[in-house]
């Protein structure tokens, strides 16, 4: 990637951050409209808008410090990354599964492979439409770890714009927003010696997988 292309990609995954916050920070504001208009009193419906947005402005926002940001160290175990991916991320009608995380154990994967396998969850979650299921999979093989995402549901689909930029085949001036986590996620995974593959045989649902270096 040219020095040029790096810092339009920072710009676009920052109008990204802004974009998906600017929900639930909307609600926000609109909760504490509905209080001035009762004259100060908090009543349960403007309480609850304001919990919940903020909750997911929260959530939003521990998920992109990781995927997007400098944050080395901050997450080391299975529990720690599965907590990071929620609703509120993925999109409400989405749920995220990672069997065999019952037991909190050290995550096989260093601060580069998170970021990747976090930004593979977004992208997966994005291609569920009507919502569904997004379930990760980690496996050591020696040196290298497999990593898979899959998203199950209803009318799943991946968008050409994404596929193109996470398979490292779009032109600077054709990255949008949108798909900007998805270059991100392409050139993470060029980085730790890998790529990641898109499988969409299967019908509504869609697999991405990468191995990478295991220390990565």
């Amino acid at each position: 990637m040219s020095f040029a292309l790096d810092i339009r990609v920072v710009q676009l995954l920052c109008s990204r951050i802004c974009h998906d916050l600017a929900g639930p920070v909307g609600a926000v504001s609109n909760g504490l409209e509905l209080v001035r208009e009762m004259a100060g009193s908090l009543d349960t419906e403007a309480m609850d808008l304001v919990d919940l947005s903020a909750s997911q402005m929260f959530q939003r926002l521990r998920f992109f410090r990781v995927a997007f940001g400098q944050a080395q160290g901050s997450v080391r175990t299975t529990n720690e990354a599965r907590d990071l991916v929620t609703p509120a991320v993925l999109g409400e009608r989405c749920s995220f599964v990672w069997p065999g995380t019952e037991t909190d154990t050290s995550l096989p994967l260093g601060d580069q492979g998170l970021k990747l396998m976090l930004n593979m969850a977004l992208l997966a979650g994005e291609t569920l439409p009507r919502g569904g299921e997004v379930s990760a999979a980690l496996a050591e093989q020696g040196e290298t770890t497999a990593i898979s995402l899959a998203a199950s549901g209803q009318g799943a689909r991946m968008e050409g714009e994404v596929r193109r930029a996470m398979s490292l085949e779009s032109t600077a001036e054709e990255v949008t927003p949108k798909s900007a986590p998805a270059l991100l996620a392409g050139v993470l995974a060029q980085s730790l010696g890998g790529q990641i593959d898109i499988d969409e045989s299967m019908t509504d649902r869609i697999v991405l997988s990468a191995t990478v270096s295991a220390d990565g």
